[in-house]
């Protein structure tokens, strides 16, 4: 009986052991299912309705076998504007754009300061690849594969080619990626790849927070979109990004990059018109005393736009100048170069005064500082007479006697180092005619010169 007993007992044990692990099996699915319900049910649950129609109709696309091509991710047909915000909307939850704090405020601020416009809604049609929505729009650049992104309502920008919705698995709508994988990196060069995340967290910290640190990676990886920052929308804000640029300019820039002619005022499709003292800031920086490349470019700026308008004939056709305002405002090199020179033809007297003005302002003291030590800053000649003005303001105001009395009625325009300039002119007995008017020009220069040439042997 005590055999049986120990029988017994071990079977019921070994029945109730069976039971428990069952039973724990059982609870672990069940505890399993219901947290991937409760996952499953966050991941859909915190998003807008437009945003699960974005990644609705995008999984559609991606699985339709009568898209032969490409997928019109961006197409107005297949996207309302409200889910056109709702993807840019996702993809900066994917980068986590949010974490770097930008405000309303510091949003228009910028893009005003940068861009020219208050509002995302108020930029001109003409810089833009799509405007997809009062909020979210496509800017254009000359390369298409460098477009990107601005939202007012993300208050963010992205580079173009990362703005979209992303599935781990094609086949699972439930398998959209909320999260982005950082193993995912572009090219640079041969060798070097970075990371997506830093592209579009450098992209918003340098343009809404001003982060210098942002910046300088931009120049080393994304010299491109800071170029055509000063290039294409004539933002002269960052006096690194400006020298730089003045920099490999000069150099001969790279093509590819310097893919668009370059003036110190920046046009917009409209016609308005901004001076890029930020840019003629930098001139004395680059300046020095045995390269005077910097202060050559900026004395050939003071002679384009000191020359009369007659000079500047675009070289666009009848038919071209009909059809430019319809067509796309960006093209070909030659189209830029034709579109600039017509905007320089179309300025009135008084604004290329002023624009002479800025540039003088901030060549002079370059000259003053380098005339003794490299002629290729003035006319040694004219110095060695006291005639201290630079070439090519001497030679505007020559040509043009109106634009010298313009300035001089404005009193340079408040532009202290000009109106230093001004002050030495009028204080000079020499530049006066015989009624006592003041005419700069009528000085006989070369009689003057030979004279002092006698007295020098």
């Amino acid at each position: 009986m005590k055999i049986e007993r120990i029988i017994y007992v071990l079977l019921l044990a070994v029945i109730c052991c069976c039971c428990t692990e069952e039973k724990n099996r059982t609870e672990g699915k069940k505890k399993r299912k219901n947290m991937e319900t409760v996952v499953l049910k966050t991941k859909w649950d915190s998003l807008t309705p437009a945003q699960m129609s974005v990644i609705k109709k995008t999984f559609e696309l991606l699985n339709d076998t009568t898209v032969d091509d490409e997928v019109p991710f961006n197409s107005q047909d297949i996207f309302t504007p409200d889910e056109f915000d709702a993807k840019m909307e996702l993809s900066v939850m994917r980068f986590d754009v949010k974490k770097l704090h930008i405000s309303e405020d510091r949003f228009c601020k910028r893009l005003k300061e940068i861009f020219g416009y208050e509002k995302v809604s108020d930029i001109d049609k003409r810089l833009l690849w799509q405007d997809l929505s009062k909020n979210t729009v496509i800017m254009r650049q000359p390369n298409d594969f460098e477009q990107f992104w601005i939202s007012q309502s993300s208050k963010a920008i992205m580079p173009g080619c990362i703005v979209g919705i992303h599935f781990a698995d094609h086949t699972d709508i439930d398998s959209f990626e909320r999260e982005w994988d950082d193993s995912r990196k572009r090219y640079f060069g041969d060798t070097m790849r970075i990371s997506y995340l830093d592209i579009c967290n450098h992209y918003n910290n340098y343009i809404f927070n001003e982060k210098a640190s942002s910046g300088v990676w931009l120049l080393l990886y994304e010299k491109y979109f800071m170029y055509h920052l000063v290039m294409n929308f004539g933002y002269d804000g960052d006096s690194a990004l400006c020298r730089a640029f003045l920099r490999d300019y000069l150099n001969g820039g790279d093509r590819e990059v310097f893919d668009m002619p370059f003036s110190v005022v920046h046009f917009y499709p409209d016609g308005r018109h901004k001076i890029l003292d930020g840019v003629l800031q930098e001139v004395a920086g680059l300046s020095t005393s045995d390269n005077a490349d910097c202060y050559a470019w900026a004395e050939n700026e003071l002679d384009r736009y000191a020359e009369t308008a007659s000079k500047y004939t675009s070289t666009l056709t009848d038919e071209d100048e009909k059809e430019k305002d319809e067509d796309e405002y960006f093209g070909p090199f030659e189209v830029y170069v034709a579109r600039l020179d017509s905007f320089v033809k179309a300025l009135p007297f008084k604004d290329r005064c002023e624009i002479v003005a800025h540039i003088t302002n901030y060549i002079y003291p370059v000259f003053l500082e380098r005339i003794d030590g490299n002629p290729d800053y003035g006319d040694v000649r004219m110095h060695a007479r006291g005639i201290d003005i630079p070439t090519s303001f001497w030679n505007a105001i020559y040509r043009d006697h109106e634009l010298f009395y313009e300035i001089n009625r404005n009193d340079g325009y408040g532009l202290p180092h000009l109106q230093e300039l001004l002050m030495v002119i009028r204080s000079d007995d020499r530049f006066y005619d015989k009624n006592g008017k003041l005419a700069p020009w009528e000085l006989n220069l070369s009689a003057g010169l030979e004279s002092s040439t006698k007295e020098e042997d």
